[in-house]
């Protein structure tokens, strides 16, 4: 039991480590200068590399590799390019959220669940069927696309945890017409 314990273990580490160096690989390697990108097209050369150097962009991959492994196993994840913040902090912001939505999808779940496994034990065999049939196709779904299609409740303020939460620093939906909220006067 141990010794099979252990070997997961050693095999979920093996591929953690494996997503982590792919991803940074991936991200590394993706084409475009990232400092470009940052300082826009008006940078001069002398400020890309300036920028390069700070970012450490200028060394090797496997040295930016060590480095950046270093870091993020100290908890030093940086900061956000957008606002300037350390990324920890702008997760440790988003962990109630995150918890309040997490939260209340398995609560609605385990209770639409529980009435519709309910219902089914007491229903004929062709309500049986459909429930069976329509649960398995709701679980069959892309969760993106569920989402995608509440987008309109999520885009009135308010109506979501993360949007009364964030404020109007946050896009208001999704780039549809219909999930657009309305124009403020």
């Amino acid at each position: 039991m141990l010794a099979h314990l252990g070997t997961r273990t050693l095999a979920g580490a093996v591929v953690v480590a494996g997503v982590v160096t792919l991803t940074f690989l991936l991200v590394r390697l993706a084409p475009g200068d990232p400092v470009e990108r940052l300082l826009g097209p008006t940078a001069t050369p002398a400020q890309l590399e300036v920028q390069r150097r700070a970012l450490g962009l200028d060394r090797p991959l496997a040295a930016q590799y060590a480095i950046w492994l270093g870091r993020f196993a100290r908890g030093d994840w940086g900061k956000s390019i957008a606002t300037g913040r350390p990324v920890r902090a702008l997760l440790g912001d988003a962990v109630p959220a995150t918890l309040a939505l997490v939260g209340t999808s398995l609560v609605l779940s385990y209770l639409l669940g529980l009435a519709v496994g309910a219902w089914q034990s007491s229903a004929g065999p062709r309500v049986d069927t459909a429930l069976s049939i329509a649960t398995v196709t709701l679980f069959a779904v892309p969760g993106y696309w569920l989402g995608r299609t509440g987008c309109p409740r999520s885009a009135r303020p308010g109506s979501m945890p993360t949007r009364s939460r964030a404020g109007a620093a946050w896009p208001t939906g999704c780039a549809t017409s219909r999930c657009r909220s309305p124009p403020s006067r």
